[in-house]
């Protein structure tokens, strides 16, 4: 029986051990991770709640299939740009998809 948490990893089993008849080869997920991504943003996810921005504190963190997508609305560019590189530093081959809006920032009227 095969395990259905983990990472998915496919090995070729031969006719012998699958059953599939003489000859044959098939392919055998071993475990299957639905969210392959789940540790990456978790990991994101910790580097930006760990900012001594709080806006950065507030981006959010998701996996879309390919990479992860930095979510969120901060006042300055630059804070868009930081949160980005700190994720970048910690996850190299991940990619990284900034979806971050830069607002303005709305100062408190005077009356």
């Amino acid at each position: 029986m095969h395990s259905t948490k983990g990472p998915a990893i496919l090995t070729d089993e031969p006719e012998e051990e699958s059953g599939a008849g003489e000859g044959a080869h098939i392919m055998v997920a071993e475990k299957w991770n639905p969210n392959p991504g789940s540790g990456w943003t978790k990991r994101a996810k910790s580097l930006l709640s760990n900012s001594k921005i709080p806006a950065i504190r507030q981006v959010g963190v998701e996996w879309n299939s390919v990479g992860v997508v930095l979510r969120g609305q901060v006042h300055l560019y630059y804070y868009k740009q930081l949160a980005q590189e700190l994720v970048r530093n910690e996850l190299e081959d991940i990619p990284i998809f900034n979806e971050i809006e830069v607002v303005e920032h709305k100062s408190p009227q005077c009356s």
